[in-house]
C-alpha cells in the first residue's frame, strides 16, 4: 500500500462544488476526503478525521443517540444499499 499524505487529503477534504440550497459553509465530501470518514467496527459510530461525528439525524430532523450505522453489520451486503 502506498504511503498516504494525510495533510494532502485534509487539504482537499471538501468538494469545490455544492448545491446552492445547502446552508452556508456546508460542502460535500470530496472523493479524496472520504478517506477521512470512518466507522467503529463494534459500536457503529461514525468518525470524521478521527473525531466522533455529530449525532445522527433521523429523516424527520430529530436527533438519535443510536449509532448512525447501527442497522448495518460491517461486511454485510445491506451496508451498501
Amino acid at each position: 500500500m502506498a504511503d498516504t499524505n494525510w495533510d494532502e487529503v485534509r487539504k482537499y477534504r471538501p468538494s469545490t462544488e455544492r448545491p446552492p440550497e445547502w446552508p452556508e459553509g456546508v460542502f460535500a465530501i470530496s472523493m479524496k476526503g472520504a478517506a477521512l470518514v470512518g466507522i467503529h467496527e463494534k459500536t457503529g459510530k461514525l468518525y470524521s478525521d478521527g473525531e466522533v461525528s455529530a449525532p445522527a439525524l433521523l429523516a424527520n430532523g430529530r436527533h438519535t443517540s443510536r449509532p448512525a450505522m447501527a442497522p448495518f453489520k460491517l461486511g454485510s451486503r445491506n451496508a451498501c444499499r
